[in-house]
């Protein structure tokens, strides 16, 4: 039913953050009843802070937030953005570093409505907020406004 979505997203991908998804390979994708995830593995593995600026500098994604599960390791580091959408874009972005603290996956989920958008990132937020300790992080009202 979203094959069609699923497709031009993958296609496009590159165009959309071409600094996180021009030299990738695609791996596993997991379609759900409102979204699907879409795993991507990187050819180089990338910093964080240069996924987080590739993300930035593109005008139609926000960033939800930068996100460390330890401040004693650089493992688990976690930076995620959302597309503008306004944009008709619908989509996220997780990229997590590994045991080396860098990131050899990024994860794009993909919705196919707006209200599962919102809900999604709203529940990620505060799921991240239990633990670790942010470096930046949208708060859930600026994130709800941003969808009304």
């Amino acid at each position: 039913m979203f094959d069609k979505q699923i497709e031009d997203f993958i296609e496009l991908s590159a165009d959309l953050i071409p600094g996180v998804f021009e030299k990738t390979s695609l791996g596993k994708c997991e379609v759900h009843d409102y979204y699907a995830v879409i795993e991507f593995k990187l050819d180089e593995k990338l910093a964080s802070e240069d996924i987080l600026d590739m993300l930035e500098d593109n005008m139609e994604m926000t960033i939800l937030y930068a996100h460390h599960a330890s401040r004693s390791t650089d493992a688990g580091v976690t930076v995620c953005a959302f597309s503008d959408h306004s944009f008709n874009d619908n989509f996220a972005i997780h990229a997590t570093t590994g045991v080396d603290g860098l990131v050899q996956t990024v994860m794009a989920t993909l919705f196919f409505s707006v209200d599962v958008m919102m809900e999604h990132l709203r529940d990620d937020l505060v799921q991240h907020s239990q633990t670790g300790s942010f470096d930046y992080a949208m708060d859930e009202a600026e994130l709800m406004a941003i969808f009304c």
